[in-house]
């Protein structure tokens, strides 16, 4: 077995001793960990090894059986903010970016093999680009798949709200169903002391404002957010103000995540911890 991810790049050792284990690959090397684990070794794949049978196995799944019409891409990963209650910037890195024109490569690639939608996702997918040289941006990275000659049709996965800007809104809004409209738009809390705490860069009021204008410009579009639920500190007057915003905010569908601390974050070590029991 050969373990990878935040989780192996984070705690190694708690991995290296479980049974089965050879191999513990950190995030940092998790792109050549083919190569570097198996170099030696030509593995058959499981249409090779199935060949002539009768049933899936024995070819590769093309698109568009069981389902699968959609393909995600990621075009970044790796994340520089520094909420109070996230492991991912110990784990996962710097930010870091796929040229546009891989990026754009990669989905002639699949719309050739027939897959119908492209999903664009990132671990902070509005950071895109300010890595690369020279510089680019998510709306660069947009307009140049909107350009492209792919049949496919784009949504664009979850954008922290500060990076969700006007001109973002206003391609997909205007792009005629190229893009669908989908936004995923994590909010965690509407209490302002709450967002304080955790360090996220808005107001409840910035959100409105941004979530208002979308509904507004797209009264169908569908609107997801992330909550936590049981941040330290959290009193029933901050929960009370998730139970004023939530009804009536213009949002389609919510993840609510109870809090759990996770180790060596700033918020593992505040004080005024919230009882599983009220969390639930």
């Amino acid at each position: 077995i050969v373990v990878t991810g935040c989780y192996a790049t984070r705690a190694a050792a708690d991995l290296t001793v479980l049974p089965n284990v050879v191999r513990v690959v950190p995030n940092t090397d998790k792109s050549t960990l083919v190569d570097a684990a198996f170099h030696s070794i030509r593995e058959l794949s499981t249409a090779e090894r199935f060949a002539g049978a009768d049933g899936p196995c024995g070819a590769p799944i093309a698109p568009g059986l069981a389902g699968r019409t959609a393909f995600t891409i990621r075009v970044q990963t790796g994340c520089e903010e520094r909420c109070a209650y996230c492991i991912i910037p110990t784990t996962r890195g710097q930010g870091r970016s796929l040229p546009i024109e891989a990026v754009v490569r990669e989905v002639e690639r699949v719309a050739a093999s027939g897959f119908r939608e492209v999903a664009i996702t990132g671990v902070h997918l509005g950071s895109y680009g300010r890595d690369l040289h020279p510089a680019a941006s998510l709306l660069d990275l947009l307009r140049a798949l909107d350009a492209s000659a792919a049949d496919v049709v784009f949504r664009v996965s979850s954008l922290e709200p500060m990076d969700c800007s006007p001109q973002i809104v206003a391609l997909i809004a205007g792009s005629g169903g190229r893009f669908a409209p989908h936004f995923h738009l994590p909010l965690q809390h509407a209490s302002d002391a709450l967002l304080a705490q955790m360090r996220r860069p808005y107001t409840l009021d910035c959100y409105r404002r941004l979530v208002d204008g979308i509904h507004a410009r797209l009264p169908h579009a569908s609107i997801g957010s992330d909550m936590i639920v049981g941040f330290p500190g959290e009193t029933d007057d901050d929960f009370a103000a998730n139970i004023e915003y939530l009804p009536s905010s213009p949002l389609t569908h919510l993840h609510v995540f109870p809090y759990s601390d996770r180790p060596d974050t700033e918020a593992s070590k505040m004080r005024g911890k919230v009882h599983g029991a009220v969390i639930r």
